[in-house]
């Protein structure tokens, strides 16, 4: 079973400005290094500014960095969603909601619960 949430982002401000996501306890639930730093990069501010890449597309690498946050995000996300997605399953039982609709919810609740998925 996956860590309780409610997990939270945080960004090292410090090189390697590492992407963590921690629980509710503060403890490490997944980690991830951006893939474009430099060892030039003093601050997360300078991270964000591509500082050190001199010769490549910084906006390239900005979008980059922004797209890993963003997917981080979402990752740290997950507990609310599944939890939000289960209440609505069971809120809508009785509704008259597609079959099909209630099977996508389902799968995706086993997906994230269960392993084997």
């Amino acid at each position: 079973m996956h860590t309780a949430g409610p997990w939270t982002l945080r960004q090292d401000e410090k090189w390697p400005f590492d992407l963590v996501i921690v629980g509710p306890a503060g403890n490490c639930v997944a980690a991830g290094c951006r893939v474009a730093t430099s060892t030039s990069q003093n601050t997360l501010a300078e991270c964000l500014e591509a500082k050190g890449f001199e010769y490549t597309d910084k906006a390239a690498i900005r979008a980059d960095l922004e797209k890993q946050v963003d997917n981080f995000r979402v990752m740290a996300a997950a507990p609310d969603l599944l939890a939000m997605l289960a209440e609505v399953l069971a809120d809508t039982e009785a509704w008259r909601i597609g079959k099909d609709t209630r099977d996508r919810a389902r799968a995706a609740i086993a997906k994230a619960t269960n392993p084997q998925e």
